[in-house]
């Protein structure tokens, strides 16, 4: 498979992404062709990550599946503010 990945990354973090994913992958053993690999600077409490809205139409043309890990962590919120 030769599918691209398009990483949703903070605009504080984009000079790091790329490590980060490659640390997180040697920890979970995984092999990531990180020249594959594209960040999209955005965030998720945005609506359109933060994203215009060309570019957010050209970004959901381009990805075929769509994986959500983002998570609110606030440990002093109640389960129901955090649901």
């Amino acid at each position: 498979n030769n599918s691209s990945i398009y990483c949703l990354v903070r605009p504080d973090h984009k000079k790091k992404w790329q490590n980060r994913i490659q640390n997180l992958a040697h920890q979970f053993e995984l092999e990531i062709p990180i020249d594959r690999v594209h960040a999209v600077l955005g965030d998720l409490q945005f609506e359109r990550f933060g994203l215009s809205e060309s570019k957010y139409q050209d970004l959901g043309r381009a990805c075929g599946d769509v994986f959500h890990l983002g998570a609110i962590t606030n440990f002093l919120a109640t389960y129901q503010e955090l649901r």
